[in-house]
Protein backbone atom coordinates (compact mmCIF):
# COMPACT_ATOMS: atom_id res chain seq x y z
CA UNK A 1 0.00 0.00 0.00
CA UNK A 2 0.95 3.25 -0.78
CA UNK A 3 -0.02 6.50 1.07
CA UNK A 4 1.21 9.54 -1.44
CA UNK A 5 0.12 13.25 -0.52
CA UNK A 6 -0.18 13.41 -4.63
CA UNK A 7 -3.05 11.62 -6.63
CA UNK A 8 -3.40 8.33 -6.88
CA UNK A 9 -2.83 8.16 -10.64
CA UNK A 10 0.45 9.96 -10.25
CA UNK A 11 2.05 7.81 -8.01
CA UNK A 12 0.65 4.98 -9.65
CA UNK A 13 2.34 6.08 -13.26
CA UNK A 14 5.51 7.04 -11.03
CA UNK A 15 5.79 3.37 -9.62
CA UNK A 16 5.02 1.63 -13.27
CA UNK A 17 7.69 3.61 -14.83
CA UNK A 18 10.22 2.49 -12.78
CA UNK A 19 9.07 -0.69 -12.56
CA UNK A 20 7.37 -1.25 -8.35
CA UNK A 21 3.76 -0.97 -9.12
CA UNK A 22 3.18 -5.04 -9.04
CA UNK A 23 4.41 -4.75 -5.71
CA UNK A 24 1.40 -2.07 -4.75
CA UNK A 25 -1.90 -3.95 -3.97
CA UNK A 26 -3.41 -0.18 -3.78
CA UNK A 27 -1.99 3.47 -4.08
CA UNK A 28 -3.85 5.63 -1.88
CA UNK A 29 -3.97 9.74 -1.89
CA UNK A 30 -4.17 12.11 0.97
CA UNK A 31 -6.80 13.59 -1.41
CA UNK A 32 -9.30 11.21 -0.29
CA UNK A 33 -8.56 11.18 2.96
CA UNK A 34 -10.66 12.99 5.20
CA UNK A 35 -9.71 16.63 6.34
CA UNK A 36 -6.32 16.26 5.05
CA UNK A 37 -4.08 17.22 8.30
CA UNK A 38 0.05 16.59 8.46
CA UNK A 39 -0.39 14.52 11.16
CA UNK A 40 -1.56 10.94 12.55
CA UNK A 41 -5.53 11.20 10.87
CA UNK A 42 -4.14 10.39 7.45
CA UNK A 43 -2.09 7.40 8.29
CA UNK A 44 -4.68 6.44 10.48
CA UNK A 45 -7.33 6.88 7.49
CA UNK A 46 -4.94 4.67 5.31
CA UNK A 47 -4.40 1.94 7.60
CA UNK A 48 -7.94 1.16 8.04
CA UNK A 49 -8.67 1.28 4.55
CA UNK A 50 -6.02 -1.66 4.33
CA UNK A 51 -7.19 -3.17 7.34
CA UNK A 52 -3.65 -3.09 9.06
CA UNK A 53 -2.73 -1.62 12.12
CA UNK A 54 -0.37 1.38 12.59
CA UNK A 55 2.49 -0.71 13.44
CA UNK A 56 1.87 -2.75 10.19
CA UNK A 57 2.52 -0.03 7.87
CA UNK A 58 5.81 1.91 6.82
CA UNK A 59 6.15 5.80 5.81
CA UNK A 60 9.13 5.64 3.12
CA UNK A 61 10.32 9.24 3.32
CA UNK A 62 13.43 11.44 1.26
CA UNK A 63 12.93 13.83 4.03
CA UNK A 64 13.66 13.00 7.78
CA UNK A 65 10.73 15.27 9.30
CA UNK A 66 8.72 13.44 7.15
CA UNK A 67 9.86 9.84 9.23
CA UNK A 68 9.92 11.53 12.34
CA UNK A 69 6.50 12.41 12.51
CA UNK A 70 5.27 9.28 11.48
CA UNK A 71 7.86 7.41 13.93
CA UNK A 72 5.82 9.83 16.52
CA UNK A 73 2.34 8.36 14.87
CA UNK A 74 3.33 4.76 15.63
CA UNK A 75 4.47 3.59 11.84
CA UNK A 76 7.57 2.46 11.03
CA UNK A 77 9.74 4.27 9.08
CA UNK A 78 12.14 4.41 6.24
CA UNK A 79 14.46 7.09 5.05
CA UNK A 80 15.61 7.25 1.68
CA UNK A 81 18.96 9.34 1.86
CA UNK A 82 20.03 9.64 -1.72
CA UNK A 83 22.58 12.61 -0.61
CA UNK A 84 24.28 10.34 2.29
CA UNK A 85 23.84 13.37 4.60
CA UNK A 86 23.71 13.15 8.49
CA UNK A 87 20.67 12.21 10.00
CA UNK A 88 19.62 15.76 12.12
CA UNK A 89 19.53 15.05 15.53
CA UNK A 90 17.00 16.33 16.59
CA UNK A 91 14.72 14.35 14.52
CA UNK A 92 13.93 10.70 15.39
CA UNK A 93 16.11 8.52 13.42
CA UNK A 94 14.43 6.41 11.23
CA UNK A 95 14.20 2.62 11.54
CA UNK A 96 15.74 2.10 7.66
CA UNK A 97 18.30 4.65 6.66
CA UNK A 98 19.01 3.19 2.95
CA UNK A 99 20.24 5.25 -0.33
CA UNK A 100 17.77 4.06 -2.58
CA UNK A 101 14.44 2.49 -3.27
CA UNK A 102 15.59 -0.34 -4.50
CA UNK A 103 18.02 -0.82 -1.61
CA UNK A 104 15.00 -0.46 0.82
CA UNK A 105 13.53 -3.58 -1.05
CA UNK A 106 16.52 -5.74 -0.25
CA UNK A 107 15.50 -5.29 3.00
CA UNK A 108 12.31 -5.65 3.39
CA UNK A 109 11.44 -8.26 0.54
Amino acid sequence: MSLSNGSAATTTKLFEAVGIGEHFEKVLSVEDAPPWETGASSYWWAAKRCDVGLSDTMLVAVHPWDSHGAHHAGLRTAWINRDHRSHPSYFAPAELQVSSVAALARQVI
